[in-house]
């Protein structure tokens, strides 16, 4: 169970993940991979047999609304829908299923029984192992991939390292950590509030204007995520 956790949630999830994006459109590769919280929550209904309050099921209704009105956002300011590659969508939904089954299995079948560091560290030596000969293909051989790597801009190299360190290992041990004390249908809700992390980066970085239609889906979101997991206090 840890081995296939490990390939779902590397090599299976993200494999699927950076060749359906490289294959469709970006705005076609958002609306499908926001998908993926109600994806997580049936599978936490069906599988791990988590019970959903009202009170959850209007949050999660309410940031689902929230997440289309961000989505739809370049539509409203006159952008173009357009599908590009349907094999790419395909290829993002299966994502998203290898996602699923990657927190439902070591849900199910590894917490409070495997070390959720140890679930970590293993769970990247298998993406490591599994992905290398893909590299290998690719590139021709060792010696033309130690060439790529070596003459990679500094900025590129500094973008492989944020995401292996702080956007992969990291992430994902701190994800695992919090699934111990929650249900994954409530963990999976957090996942809406990207946008806010998104937008001052999008800001600054990128240099993109925030719209009106962004900003009413940002904050119908944070309400939704509010109303979903406000508890009262107790003494």
């Amino acid at each position: 169970m840890l081995t296939i956790t490990g390939l779902l949630g590397s090599s299976v999830n993200l494999g699927l993940l950076f060749l359906g994006v490289d294959k469709t459109s970006v705005l076609d590769a958002t609306i499908i991979g926001n998908s993926g919280p109600i994806f997580v929550v049936l599978g936490g209904i069906l599988f791990l047999k988590e019970k959903v309050t009202k009170k959850e099921r209007l949050g999660i209704i309410i940031t689902f609304i929230g997440t289309l009105a961000i989505v739809v956002e370049p539509l409203l300011s006159g952008g173009v829908f357009v599908t590009k590659s349907l094999i790419g969508n395909s290829l993002i939904i299966l994502s998203n299923i290898a996602w699923v089954f990657y927190i439902v299995i070591s849900k199910k079948e590894l917490h409070h029984k495997v070390d959720t560091f140890l679930m970590t560290t293993y769970m990247f030596i298998l993406g490591f192992f599994t992905t290398l000969p893909l590299a290998l293909l690719q590139t021709k051989g060792l010696g033309n991939l130690m060439i790529i790597i070596s003459t990679a801009p500094l900025k590129a190299q500094l973008c492989v390292w944020y995401m292996a360190v702080l956007s992969g290992s990291l992430a994902y041990y701190l994800y695992q950590e919090g699934q111990k004390k929650i249900e994954a249908s409530e963990a999976t809700l957090f996942g809406y509030l990207a946008p806010f992390f998104a937008a001052p980066l999008a800001i600054f970085w990128l240099k993109e204007k925030i719209t009106l239609p962004f900003v009413i889906g940002a904050f119908i979101v944070f309400i939704g995520v509010f109303i979903a997991e406000y508890r009262k206090a107790k003494k």
